[in-house]
């Protein structure tokens, strides 16, 4: 992250979702519906997800989640969820090494963006996506989540603590895991790692 002072938004809170330790990737992908939802209703920017946690517009990253899963026994006694967005940054402000790979949400949208705006869209989607998760269980997130991917059906290199995996993302299980069709028609779920799309191909 590059954070010019008020050009962005940088935010912790705490989760206690009383769910087993399997469950909690689950979260994460709520958060990002959340956050994609928020944006396009505030920017009418076409955001999209890009698995596990990051918000693209046009391929570039405008927003990351990060979220730490503190354990007691078989459950889950807290998450701390963290947000950063590139809101309000100028293109020209960005470090070289990063112009092409970031944006910002004034940068795609061409004015700036009310950033308290922002961040009460975002609970507000979160608070109606939250108790339905609680409610109806994961499945209707899922379904949320995977219209706004950019991940299912491209090429994908993950850097997982595991090693290397490499495939066609495939499909999201109901943990939250992305299922990676290798080389040898395996396929594999990856719980974690720094993810690549390979870029769309013509046909």
């Amino acid at each position: 992250w590059f954070p010019p002072p008020g050009a962005g938004v940088y935010m912790s809170f705490l989760l206690q979702p009383d769910i087993p330790p399997a469950q909690a990737p689950q979260l994460t992908l709520l958060l990002s519906v959340a956050l994609c939802r928020a944006i396009r209703q505030e920017t009418g920017l076409a955001a999209e997800i890009k698995w596990p946690n990051d918000i693209l517009i046009r391929g570039r990253k405008v927003s990351g989640i990060l979220v730490e899963t503190i354990l007691e026994a078989d459950r889950v006694k807290m998450m701390i969820a963290g947000i950063g967005m590139n809101v309000n940054t100028m293109r020209g402000e960005f470090p070289p090494e990063l112009s092409d790979s970031v944006t910002s949400l004034m940068e795609e949208r061409g004015a700036p963006v009310v950033r308290e705006e922002l961040i009460a869209a975002f609970f507000t989607h979160f608070t109606q996506l939250y108790e339905l998760y609680r409610r109806e269980g994961f499945a209707p997130i899922k379904t949320l989540w995977e219209a706004l991917t950019v991940t299912l059906g491209r090429h994908v290199r993950i850097d997982t603590p595991q090693g290397l995996a490499e495939g066609v993302a495939e499909a999201v299980t109901d943990e939250g895991a992305l299922l990676v069709r290798d080389g040898s028609g395996r396929l594999c779920p990856v719980y974690s790692g720094d993810l690549t799309l390979a870029p769309f191909q013509a046909d």
